[in-house]
């Protein structure tokens, strides 16, 4: 694991997170690690999610066919009412 030294936090910040850590019986360092560690993993999914949306077949489709094919399938699923 790597180690991360930050500077030039403000002091307001710091003592949020020192009592917020404390409300979880965190130490500061395992407080700020989780919150690192989530957010990385929102920034993978994120990429991905791009890759799959950029890769997606569809990709050209316009807003309006995807509206009108999701209100054609909620008709069927309603038994045919509209």
């Amino acid at each position: 694991m790597a180690t991360i030294y930050l500077r030039n936090i403000p002091d307001d910040n710091v003592a949020t997170l020192k009592e917020a850590a404390r409300a979880e019986n965190l130490s500061l360092n395992s407080y700020v690690a989780t919150m690192i560690d989530t957010r990385a993993k929102h920034v993978r999914n994120m990429e991905q999610l791009r890759k799959r949306i950029y890769n997606f077949p569809g990709r050209g489709v316009k807003t309006k066919e995807i509206l009108e094919a999701l209100h054609e399938s909620r008709a069927e699923a309603a038994g045919g009412a509209d």
